[in-house]
């Protein structure tokens, strides 16, 4: 049975709230540190594959604005999702204009 989550039937109280909080904690920062690899990976992509850069760059802007607002983690991954959201968006608008010509 796992002591993070209370029981119809437990009548005792050592659920500790305050031990959820921080498993909570401990598994923001390790994303935290993934959300930045995948960052990483959406630049490297962006200039190779427009369209999976800026796919990839819209999913690492949302999940470390989430981050960033728990913990100051995901700041420099919102840095490298946002420029990596630049980078698709100017080489989409490139390939349409160059094959518009």
């Amino acid at each position: 049975m796992n002591k993070d989550i209370p029981h119809k039937n437990d009548e005792s109280s050592d659920f500790d709230i305050t031990r959820s909080f921080k498993k909570n904690k401990r598994k923001n920062n390790d994303s935290g540190k993934g959300i930045l690899v995948l960052a990483l990976t959406a630049l490297i992509v962006s200039f190779y594959s427009s369209l999976v850069g800026l796919i990839l760059g819209i999913v690492v802007v949302t999940k470390s604005y989430r981050i960033k607002n728990e913990s100051n983690n995901g700041m420099g991954a919102w840095v490298l999702g946002i420029l990596s959201l630049i980078v698709s968006i100017i080489s989409i608008v490139f390939i349409i204009y160059t094959n518009l010509k």
